[in-house]
C-alpha cells in the first residue's frame, strides 16, 4: 500500500532516508515516476539489496525508478490507511476528477517553533474565509480544522489505553495488598525477635530501616522479574494488538521503561511495606517479652489491618470483574447488532487498477465486468459484484437537493453516503430489496441516473411516502447529473457496527467506477477454499493485479470490533489475576485467624458445637470480608463509570445484572478461598487446643 506525496510531506518529518534521496518540487511537479520504499518493503521483496536504488521497480504497471528507502520505522499514517503499513511513496499527480471541489487530500505541516497549533489553526481559517469569499460554488460550506498528529494518529485508541492503565494499576493495588498481608502476618511471629533488638538498644528508626530494607529486596526482585516477563512477552503484545494501533513494531523494553519499573518498584515497595513496617516497630517490649508474643492490642490491630487489606483485594476484584462482564456484554452487542446483510460465505478483496490501461472509465468498467462473469463461471461461486466501498469501513458521501430544494452556497446540507455497485451486489451481499427492482443492464447515464436508497434515505426526505419514481439532483447551482429512484434496500452500516446509518443511494458501477474497488463474492463452499481461485481468474484476466486484502465478511465485523476484542481480552486477564489474588488474600486472612483462634474453637467444639457450626462460622468470616469489599467497590464503581461508558454498547455502566455476576464471581472467589481454613477449624481437638494453650 502506497501514497501520493508532494515533495515537502516527507521531508517535513525530519528522517532522512536510509540510501538514496526523497523527491525534489521539480520531480512532483514535472510528475514523474518515481517512488520511495519503505525498509519492509525493502527487505521483503528485494532481499535489502542496496543496488536497488537507481533500479526501475514495476508499479501499477509503469516502470519507477527506486530513489531511495527510508530508515527502519518510519511510518507515515493517515485516516485513509489506519491499521494498513504505507511501504511506498510516490510523487503526487494534480488533483484530477472534481478539481477544486476534490478534498480527498491531506494536508500536513510543521509548525514553527513557538507557534501553537490553535494559533494556526484561527490563521488558516482565515486563509479559508477568504477562499470562501473567492470561490463560493466550491468553498462556501467547507471548514477547517487543524489537528495535533499524536492525536490523529492515537484517535480512539487513548481511551482504551487509559482502562488498561487503570485495570494495571488495579492489579498491582491488589497485588501490593496481598504481599502487605502475608509480611503483616509474618511479623506476628518476629515480634519477640524485635522487642529484643529495641532492648538492646535498637532504636525505631533503625528498625523500620531495616524491614524498609528488607521489603525494597523483595520488591527489587519482583520488579527485576516482572521486566524479564514483559521482555519475553513483547512478541505477544505485538501479535494481540488492535491493527490500528500505530508503531507496534517500536514497542519494546528500552531504557524509558527500565526507568519507569524502576520508580514503581521503589513506590510498591513503599506502599505494601509500610503499614506492616509500622505495625512491627511498636511492639511493646514488656509485654512481649512477658507474654513471648505480641500483646492483644498489637493483635487486634494486625487483625484490623488484615481484614482491611483483604477487604480492599476484593474491592478490587469487583471492579475489574464487573468492568470485564460490562465489556464483555457490549462486544456481543457489537457482533449481533444486525446488519441488514448476510455476512456468511462472503468473500471480498481490494483490486487496484492503475495504469494507462485503465485510465478510462470505460476500461474500468470494462475489466469488473469480464471479471464477473468469469467468476460466476467459478464452481461453487453463487454470485460476483464489486463495490466502490465495503459495509462498515466507510467512504464517499456527498450532499444533494430533493424536490424543490434550491441551491445556497450557504446551507449545509446533511451527508449522504454513495456507493457505485454492480447489478448483482445486492444479491452477493445479502441486502434484502423493501421496494422497487434492482438495477437493469446498460440502465442510466452519467446525466440521468437510475438509483437505489436505503430506508434511512426515505425516512429522511420521503416520510411516509412512496419515493419509487421520485428525482434528487447533485447539490450545485447548475447539477451535473439528476437521479431517479428505481429501488429501497435495507439499511447497511457503513461506518461501523454501532455508528447510526446514514442515508445512502447507489448507482450502478460503470457511471462511477473507482480506481479502488472492492470484490464481492458469495459461495456455496467455506471462503477460505475460494481465495487461490479468485487469485487465478484475476491473474487470467491481467498478470500484473493482486488481490489486496482478501477477507471474510465475518473478518471485516470482527476487524470492526477489534479493538473491543483487544480490550476484553486484556481486562479479562487483569479481573483474573484480581481474582487470584483475591482469593489468595481471603485464604490468608481466615487462615489468620482461625490460628488466632484456636483456643476458642477448641471450646466451642468441646461445648458441643458441630462441625457445621463451626464451618458456618468460618465461612461466615469470609464471607464478610466479601461484603465489605463489594460494598466498597460498588461505592467506587460511580469513579470508573465515565472512563467505560464511551467503550460499551447496549449496556449502561451501572447494571445490576452484570454487577449481580460480578458478586457471584467474588462470593465464589470467597468461598473457595475460605473452604480450606473452614475446614481445617473443624478438625480441631479440643484437649489438643486447650493443652497448647
Amino acid at each position: 500500500r502506497g501514497i501520493a506525496v508532494t515533495s515537502d510531506a516527507l521531508t517535513l518529518w525530519g528522517v532522512s532516508p536510509a540510501l538514496g534521496r526523497l523527491f525534489t518540487e521539480p520531480e512532483v511537479a514535472s510528475e514523474e515516476r518515481l517512488v520511495v520504499l519503505a525498509d519492509s518493503l525493502w527487505r521483503r521483496s528485494f532481499g535489502g539489496d542496496p543496488a536497488i536504488v537507481g533500479e526501475s521497480v514495476p508499479l501499477d504497471g509503469e516502470p519507477h525508478p527506486v530513489i531511495g528507502v527510508m530508515p527502519p520505522g518510519f511510518e507515515v499514517h493517515t485516516p485513509w490507511t489506519s491499521g494498513q503499513k504505507v511501504e511506498l511513496w510516490t510523487p503526487l499527480r494534480q488533483p484530477g476528477r472534481g478539481g477544486r471541489g476534490n478534498f480527498g487530500l491531506l494536508a500536513v505541516a510543521r509548525l514553527k517553533p513557538g507557534v501553537s497549533w490553535r494559533a494556526a489553526e484561527a490563521e488558516i481559517r482565515g486563509i479559508a474565509s477568504r477562499l470562501q469569499a473567492e470561490y463560493p460554488a466550491t468553498n462556501s460550506r467547507t471548514q477547517v480544522w487543524i489537528l495535533p498528529f499524536q492525536d490523529q494518529v492515537v484517535g480512539g485508541l487513548s481511551t482504551q489505553f487509559l482502562i488498561l492503565i487503570v485495570a494495571v494499576g488495579l492489579v498491582l493495588l491488589a497485588a501490593s495488598a496481598n504481599v502487605a498481608s502475608m509480611l503483616l502476618a509474618r511479623g506476628a511471629y518476629r515480634t519477640t525477635e524485635i522487642a529484643i533488638r529495641e532492648s538492646l538498644g535498637a532504636g525505631r528508626g533503625r528498625i523500620l530501616s531495616q524491614l524498609l530494607t528488607e521489603n525494597a529486596l523483595i520488591s527489587l526482585l519482583g520488579g527485576a522479574a516482572g521486566v524479564l516477563l514483559a521482555r519475553w512477552s513483547v512478541g505477544f503484545i505485538r501479535s494481540i494488538l488492535p491493527a490500528e494501533v500505530p508503531r507496534a513494531d517500536g514497542i519494546e523494553v528500552d531504557a524509558a521503561v527500565l526507568v519507569f519499573a524502576l520508580v514503581l518498584t521503589v513506590l510498591t515497595a513503599l506502599l505494601f511495606g509500610l503499614a506492616p513496617a509500622l505495625v512491627a516497630a511498636r511492639t511493646d517490649i514488656v509485654s512481649t517479652l512477658r507474654r513471648g508474643a505480641g500483646t492483644a492490642t498489637a493483635t487486634r490491630r494486625r487483625t484490623r489491618i488484615l481484614r482491611g487489606l483483604a477487604a480492599g483485594q476484593v474491592a478490587l476484584a469487583f471492579l475489574l470483574a464487573n468492568g470485564a462482564v460490562l465489556l464483555y456484554t457490549s462486544y456481543r452487542n457489537v457482533l449481533h447488532t444486525p446488519l441488514a446483510f448476510d455476512a456468511e460465505n462472503v468473500t471480498t478483496a481490494r483490486i487496484a487498477l492503475q495504469g494507462e490501461r485503465y485510465e478510462g472509465d470505460e476500461s474500468k468498467a470494462a475489466f469488473w465486468e469480464g471479471l464477473i462473469d468469469r467468476l460466476e463461471g467459478v464452481a461453487g461461486v453463487e454470485k460476483a459484484a464489486v463495490t466502490t466501498k465495503l459495509p462498515l469501513e466507510g467512504g464517499r458521501n456527498g450532499q444533494i437537493l430533493v424536490g424543490d430544494e434550491m441551491y445556497d452556497s450557504e446551507v449545509q446540507r446533511p451527508q449522504v453516503e454513495i456507493s457505485y455497485v454492480s447489478r448483482g451486489y445486492f444479491e452477493a451481499m445479502g441486502i434484502p430489496l423493501l421496494a422497487g427492482r434492482v438495477f437493469r443492464a446498460g440502465e442510466g447515464s452519467e446525466e440521468a441516473r437510475a438509483v437505489l436508497v436505503n430506508r434511512a434515505f426515505v425516512e429522511r426526505y420521503y416520510p411516509g411516502g412512496n419515493p419509487i419514481g421520485e428525482v434528487f439532483r447533485e447539490n450545485r447551482a447548475d447539477p451535473r447529473w439528476t437521479a431517479t429512484i428505481v429501488g429501497v434496500v435495507a439499511d447497511v452500516p457503513q461506518w461501523g457496527p454501532i455508528h447510526p446509518t446514514l442515508p445512502e443511494w447507489y448507482a450502478p458501477f460503470p457511471l462511477g467506477p473507482r480506481t479502488d474497488s472492492h470484490l464481492v463474492v458469495r459461495s456455496r463452499q467455506a471462503p477460505a477454499s475460494l481465495l487461490a481461485s479468485l487469485q487465478t481468474e484475476v491473474l487470467e484476466v491481467d498478470q500484473g493485479l493482486p488481490l489486496s486484502r482478501p477477507r471474510t465478511m465475518d473478518q471485516v465485523l470482527r476487524e470492526a470490533a477489534g479493538r473491543r476484542q483487544f480490550l476484553i481480552d486484556m481486562v479479562g486477564l487483569f479481573a483474573a489475576f484480581a481474582q487470584i489474588l483475591a482469593m489468595s488474600g481471603i485464604f490468608g486472612t481466615v487462615s489468620n485467624q482461625v490460628s488466632q483462634r484456636t483456643r476458642e474453637i477448641g471450646i466451642r467444639v468441646a461445648f458441643g458445637a458441630d462441625h457445621r457450626r463451626i464451618l458456618t462460622m468460618v465461612l461466615g468470616q469470609g464471607l464478610a470480608l466479601a461484603g465489605i469489599g463489594v460494598g466498597v467497590g460498588m461505592a467506587l464503581m460511580g469513579s470508573f463509570a465515565g472512563v467505560l461508558r464511551s467503550q460499551l454498547h447496549g449496556v449502561g455502566p451501572f447494571s445490576v445484572v452484570h454487577a449481580g455476576v460480578a458478586i457471584a464471581t467474588v462470593v465464589l472467589v470467597t468461598l473457595l478461598a475460605t473452604t480450606l481454613p473452614a475446614l481445617r477449624a473443624t478438625r480441631v481437638d479440643p484437649m489438643e487446643a486447650l493443652r497448647f494453650e
